[in-house]
């Protein structure tokens, strides 16, 4: 745990001191000048994320894989609550026509 700076003096020179990189002139234009770099290699389709074997187009492609592969599922999942919901109401029909066939068991006469 960092010590606790004490007193007012103490507590402006500890913030001072805890975030003077934000206000080193030379450190923001570094990161300045790489992040200026990363936005041109980006641009021009350099960057590669995983080395050289691996491009954008790669990436891309594999990102659409898995788009189809997501829709692909949602698709399979709605078929899936179709085919429950048909099997409810199949079940369900069942149920009513044993029901009928007990009852129409029922009031028949025993002997």
């Amino acid at each position: 745990m960092a010590p606790q700076p004490t007193g007012p003096s103490k507590l402006a020179q500890y913030s001072t001191l805890q975030h003077s990189f934000l206000t080193d002139v030379s450190d923001v234009r570094e990161m300045e000048g790489g992040l200026l770099n990363l936005l041109n290699d980006f641009h021009s389709i350099k960057l590669q994320a995983f080395g050289k074997i691996c491009s954008f187009e790669q990436l891309e492609h594999m990102r659409e894989m898995q788009e189809k592969l997501a829709r692909l599922h949602f698709s399979l999942d709605s078929h899936v609550e179709e085919l429950l919901e048909d099997q409810r109401k199949c079940a369900s029909e069942h149920k009513r026509h044993c029901s009928t066939q007990l009852t129409t068991f029922l009031s028949l006469p025993r002997s």
